[in-house]
């Protein structure tokens, strides 16, 4: 009978902080929309990092969005890694990094397990790309805006 107490207690205080923690996170987000500072859509983010033209900024975005399961987010990458890929890196002391991480970002997140292959990212990634590149637009011009 005692550990039936114990664990209704235990449940008690975890359910509580689930709960509290669901209101703070709620609070939080209401402040944010009384000061007008709403989170920005994924259709927004992905419009300013195609609009953005300084590469930091640019990786910036690649971080907070690349990681989402989305056909937009997938087109996106692949047009940068596609960018970066046709730029004249000959005698560059430039490190490609939006060719690194959105090439990585595409093989980590968005290519299937079983077509993964060996290689440097973004050559996995433009390899898939070619085979797959119809179907993921379609899905993504398909997605409700």
């Amino acid at each position: 009978m005692q550990s039936r107490w114990i664990t209704i207690l235990m449940l008690s205080v975890l359910l509580g902080g689930v709960v509290a923690l669901y209101s703070w996170s709620l609070g939080t987000y209401a402040a944010m929309v009384r000061r007008g500072s709403r989170p920005a859509t994924l259709e927004q983010q992905l419009q300013q990092f195609r609009d953005e033209t300084d590469p930091e900024k640019r990786m910036a975005l690649v971080r907070k969005f690349g990681h989402i399961q989305d056909p937009r987010v997938v087109v996106a990458l692949m047009e940068a890694v596609q960018d970066e890929i046709a730029k004249d890196w000959t005698g560059s002391t430039e490190t490609p990094g939006l060719l690194l991480l959105a090439s990585f970002t595409v093989v980590t997140y968005h290519i299937p397990e079983e077509d993964r292959s060996f290689g440097k990212y973004w050559t996995v990634a433009l390899r898939w790309w070619k085979w797959n590149e119809n179907v993921v637009r379609c899905r993504a011009w398909s997605v409700p805006k």
